[in-house]
């Protein structure tokens, strides 16, 4: 052999040399037995060899996760907690049915409160006609009211009057001592300054009011005169200070004049002075 150093191609190649032939591989499915065989058809005899156990592998859940495929007693208790599809189909009908009436009264409620505008709003300018017209009568009606009591007042007055002189005449006329009250509660005032005076009364009434005087006034002088003219009920006293009218006719004159009602001529007589 040279002892030449080897260039580069030279140093790139080798020797080739041939392998021993190997029996392939025998297939994974292939248990080593019948592998053997397979590979030895000639061998005297082939252990069989027990297949092994095949064991299920677990699902697998389309989200990731293993689902156990071993079934799971369930014990009746739990599934009777569970509700049945009559059940099921009753809370869904009571829900829905819920649901419906509650939709059902919102809407109605909506729907009346949108009538009630929508009416107000259209009716609107014939209520507001309508109150214009009521004002006008209402206004009409005052003025009416308020001539009629103007027209009437007077006229109502005078029947008053009227009614009050007729009472108080059917009073005098059954009853003999009507003077009295009267002519006590004039002597009361007088009291302490009356010193002389002169009564002017109708003769029916002379009886009681002397009686009225000798009571009341028993220390002043007096002169009592009968006069017609005076009318039953009232008297006229005369003292050196004036004198004091208490004819009916002077003081429903008087009434009268207080409420507003005109004088009625010849109501009361002119005095007759006696000396």
């Amino acid at each position: 052999m040279s002892n030449k150093p080897v260039s580069g191609e030279d140093a790139a190649w080798q020797r080739w040399d041939l392998r021993p032939i190997e029996p392939p591989a025998p297939p994974a499915f292939l248990t080593p037995a019948k592998a053997r065989a397979r590979l030895d058809p000639v061998a005297p005899e082939v252990v069989a060899e027990p297949e092994p156990e095949v064991v299920d592998e677990p699902e697998i859940d389309p989200r990731g996760v293993d689902v156990p495929t071993e079934e799971v007693d369930i014990e009746p208790e739990t599934l009777s907690s569970y509700p049945t599809a009559a059940e099921l189909e009753a809370i869904h009908q009571e829900a829905w049915q819920a649901g419906f009436e509650a939709g059902h009264a919102e809407g109605l409620d909506k729907g009346r409160e949108e009538g009630k505008v929508a009416a107000h709003d259209e009716l609107r300018p014939e209520l507001q006609a309508e109150l214009a017209l009521l004002q006008a009568l209402r206004t009409r009606l005052e003025t009416s009211l308020t001539q009629l009591e103007s027209d009437l007042a007077p006229q109502l007055l005078s029947l008053a009057l009227e009614c009050a002189d007729r009472l108080v005449g059917a009073h005098v006329a059954a009853c003999e001592d009507a003077l009295e009250p009267l002519l006590t509660g004039a002597l009361a005032n007088l009291a302490g300054s009356l010193k002389q005076a002169r009564l002017r009364v109708h003769p029916d009434d002379l009886i009681v009011a002397r009686r009225v005087i000798e009571r009341e006034a028993a220390d002043a002088s007096w002169q009592y005169i009968p006069d017609a003219s005076v009318g039953r009920g009232g008297c006229l006293i005369d003292l050196p200070s004036g004198r004091i009218d208490l004819r009916l006719a002077t003081r429903r004159e008087a009434l009268g004049e207080a409420l507003g009602a005109e004088p009625v001529p010849g109501d009361v007589e002119a005095d007759h002075v006696v000396r």
